[in-house]
């Protein structure tokens, strides 16, 4: 192409610009000609096709490269610039250049390839004489390391006098490394033998420890059986201790209870002496009645009748009789009822959890102490609503009895003792407040303590609120205190509105040496 432009664009110019056909049509042979060329075609300023070569008109095109070149006519012996009389479109055959660009590259890949190969010959001869062969026998000779034979040194047998190169370093670096490797051999050994002497001595100790261990076992198997029978021992002597301190409680109130049994016995006693006065008037009137029976009719007889029922009083005896009986029939009530709450109270044994009521457990309990209380103190009371709380009723009976007992043991003269009720989200709580004597601050943290107590000598045991506490605390509630000297005490147990029945499992009661924290005000 750049052959096309720079030594045939001037004459094609003058030929075009002089319109001679003739010399256009030879210009383009010539230029036809020219390698890989496949067409020429000429068309004026306007792109009209002037003449074409080697290519039909209107062929299309395939596979080729084409060219366009303005065709500029310069104007001889002018300074006007040049001008544009047509173009020149050269179609050049790609196939062709392809080929022979192929054939060039094919020859100039097989020359270096040849090239290479020979290089390549001659480097592996070169580094196989001067590097694989001393490689060969340095490998062959390291294959000699091992345990038994880590001292022998490596030797290459080179000539005596030649000077040293990297691979007589390579193998004095090896015969370093050998007798170092030797060295921790040894140290190795030494080591093996010591720790098989540790194992030995280790496995010795193991055994013995392994003995004293099963001894160990042993001796604790036997103090676990002998703590768990210790165990059953206190839990036995806390049941014990529990039913005493129940029993002492009762005979702390046995002339109480005698006395409130004593009161209705006597009343009943006298209205039966006098039942049996009445029947024996009412059996002389009947008698009366028998004998003057066929006599009704005579004057005499009615006035005998008249006489007898102003004697034996007979509209009294008829007006008393009932009055007698509903008397009697409530002392006997009273006795049954305080019987049969002094029953209660002293069951032994009783661990089942059920649902109780608080306040017929307050009921109950005040009528075993009423004639405790009585001469002491006004018993005021105040429930609230309560839901059933499940709990082991003789228990909180006794729990309520220590209370109140020791509410009217704190009165000197006359006081009164309030009860209150109440319940919250969690707990039923009752609240037992006496207008006694007080605690002293110094005591209130020992109150919880068993056999501790600030009353004289043979008026309690010290064992009430302690006990009292355990229960509690056995049933899950809190019992607390609050209690200020000269104006009064006042105990607050809670009991949980529901029980986890876990905890329940072993509800036995038992003595607790842990005192109880309290807050005096």
């Amino acid at each position: 192409m750049e052959e096309i432009q720079k030594s045939r664009m001037d004459a094609l110019a003058h030929a075009l610009w002089a319109y001679n056909t003739a010399q256009l049509s030879t210009l383009l042979a010539g230029l036809r000609e020219l390698p890989d060329i496949e067409y020429v075609r000429l068309f004026d300023v306007d792109k009209r096709n002037i003449t074409v070569t080697g290519l039909a008109e209107n062929e299309p095109a395939t596979r080729r490269l084409v060219r366009h070149f303005e065709v500029m006519y310069t104007v001889p012996n002018s300074n006007k610039p040049p001008i544009m009389v047509g173009h020149l479109e050269v179609g050049a055959n790609l196939d062709n250049a392809y080929s022979r660009l192929m054939s060039k590259a094919m020859l100039i890949l097989l020359t270096q390839t040849l090239k290479t190969l020979l290089v390549a010959i001659a480097m592996l001869l070169i580094v196989h004489h001067f590097v694989g062969h001393p490689l060969v026998t340095i490998a062959q000779l390291s294959q000699q390391f091992g345990a038994d034979s880590i001292r022998a040194r490596i030797d290459l047998n080179r000539k005596p006098g030649r000077e040293p190169d990297e691979f007589d370093q390579l193998v004095a670096t090896l015969n370093r490394t050998r007798e170092r490797i030797s060295a921790h051999f040894e140290q190795l050994d030494a080591a093996q033998k010591e720790l098989n002497i540790y194992r030995e001595q280790l496995e010795i100790l193991v055994q013995d420890r392994t003995t004293e261990l099963a001894i160990k076992v042993t001796e604790l198997e036997a103090e676990r059986a002998e703590q768990r029978r210790l165990f059953d021992q206190l839990q036995e002597a806390n049941q014990h201790l529990l039913q005493a301190e129940k029993m002492a409680s009762i005979g702390q109130l046995a002339a109480g209870v005698a006395h409130e049994i004593n009161n209705p016995i006597g009343f009943v006693t006298s209205n039966i002496g006098s039942l049996g006065r009445y029947f024996a008037d009412l059996d002389e009137m009947l008698k009366a009645y028998e004998a003057a029976e066929p006599d009704l009719s005579k004057p005499t007889t009615s006035q005998l009748i008249q006489r007898k029922k102003q004697e034996y009083d007979l509209k009294f005896i008829r007006e008393d009789i009932p009055n007698l009986i509903k008397e009697s029939s409530d002392g006997l009530h009273r006795v049954t009822r305080i019987v049969q709450d002094l029953k209660d109270f002293a069951r032994i044994g009783e661990v089942t959890m059920a649902p109780a009521d608080l306040h017929e457990c307050i009921t109950s309990t005040l009528n075993v102490v009423r004639n405790e209380i009585r001469y002491k103190a006004e018993v005021q009371l105040n429930f609230g609503t309560l839901p059933l709380v499940p709990c082991i009723a003789p228990q909180i009976n006794q729990v309520l009895l220590n209370l109140l007992v020791n509410a009217a043991q704190a009165i000197e003269n006359r006081g009164t003792i309030t009860i209150t009720t109440g319940v919250n989200a969690l707990m039923a709580w009752v609240t037992v407040a006496d207008s006694g004597a007080g605690i002293a601050p110094e005591n209130l943290s020992r109150i919880f303590d068993p056999f501790f107590t600030t009353k004289p000598v043979g008026t309690g045991t010290g064992l009430g609120l302690s006990v009292s506490y355990s229960i509690v605390r056995k049933h899950q509630g809190l019992l607390e205190v609050d209690s200020t000297v000269g104006v009064g005490t006042t105990f607050r147990l809670s009991l949980p509105r529901v029980q986890d029945a876990q905890s329940m499992a072993d509800i036995a009661p038992e003595i607790t040496t842990t005192s109880q924290a309290v807050t005096a005000s």
